[in-house]
């Protein structure tokens, strides 16, 4: 059986966030990272991400 993985667009620029989120969602989510969020809106309408989780902590 075929497992289709779900997009997730994480918006950060903290690596101990992003290395967590990756480490306990890779086996149910193909993630993409931007650092910033003008690069993220144009990556979400790339991607068409199924999850975009913007961290306002980090700007």
């Amino acid at each position: 059986m075929l497992n289709k993985k779900k997009q997730l667009l994480l918006i950060t620029t903290r690596q101990k966030l992003i290395a967590g989120i990756g480490e306990g969602l890779s086996l149910h989510f193909e993630i993409s990272v931007s650092n910033s969020l003008h690069t993220g809106y144009n990556q979400a309408l790339k991607l068409l991400p199924d999850i975009i989780l913007v961290d306002y902590i980090s700007f």
